[in-house]
């Protein structure tokens, strides 16, 4: 997840179970209502997210197995207004 305040949290929900495996700040954000690029990926045990083109946090995560739902939530404060488009979604096994 990012915000305009160029934060970026990666984090992983089990059931109901939210755990937080990095929390931070990157320039590579563009701040306020500017437009930024994720690619998020996953690749055996280690999580990756790149914004607009450069690595912003990588996670190493053993605990989870093949079998999993993948998802992308996108999240907006009340009454802030939002747009938020999807392309190039790919989810496959290697």
């Amino acid at each position: 997840m990012i915000n305009g305040d160029q934060e970026y949290v990666i984090k992983r929900v089990i059931g109901a179970e939210e755990v937080i495996d990095t929390i931070g700040t990157s320039g590579a954000i563009k701040a306020g209502n500017s437009t930024n690029r994720l690619l998020a990926s996953c690749n055996d045990d280690v999580f990756s997210l790149q914004v607009n083109g450069r690595e912003v946090a990588s996670v190493v995560d053993t605990s989870l197995a093949f079998g999993f739902l993948v998802g992308l939530i996108v999240q907006t404060q009340e009454g802030a207004p939002v747009d938020v488009s999807f392309d190039n979604f790919d989810a496959y096994a290697p």
